[in-house]
């Protein structure tokens, strides 16, 4: 085999790989950041429901405040405790809310982070609409967390109150 020859097939092969190597290496790192982008939906799902499970738990443990099964015809007036620990569990579920509305609210890269803002959003919308959370909204918690997430739920409060 003369140098002639084996430059020329070594040229071949240097093309072949470009035309197959270049393809397949812009495969692969695509493939990666859909895994990547994949496994962070996947831990933000799990994150924010390991809050709403806790968020649940404490629904559970204090059942003489009505969190979980809210009636707005109940008239039954909280002591003092009982009004400072719902205070303090409707601050956990707006954390929780307030995190859900950075996660999923700001950018609907992939369907699932749009799907989990509808059911989110839809929460938020329950909870702005009942008249116990409305009041704790107006009294304390609107002040404390982010001002667009604020302004957001600030305006769901509105809203249900205008159409109550």
């Amino acid at each position: 085999m003369t140098l002639d020859s084996l430059i020329g097939i070594t040229a071949v092969l240097s093309n072949v790989a470009a035309f197959f190597g270049i393809p397949l290496a812009i495969w692969i790192f695509v493939r990666d950041r859909q895994q990547v982008r994949v496994a962070r939906e996947q831990e933000t799902y799990r994150a924010l429901q390991s809050e709403y499970s806790n968020f649940l738990r404490l629904c559970l443990e204090n059942p003489d405040l009505p969190l979980h099964d809210y009636d707005p015809d109940t008239k039954k007036a909280l002591t003092p405790d009982q009004q400072k620990r719902r205070m303090v569990a409707f601050e956990i579920l707006v954390s929780m809310l307030e995190s859900a509305f950075f996660l999923y609210n700001r950018d609907h890269a992939s369907e699932f982070k749009r799907r989990q803002w509808t059911g989110w959003d839809h929460y938020l919308r329950e909870w702005a609409g009942r008249r116990d959370f409305q009041a704790c909204w107006q009294e304390h918690l609107g002040g404390q967390f982010d001002s667009e997430f604020v302004a957001y739920m600030g305006q769901l409060v509105a809203n249900a109150k205008k159409r109550a």
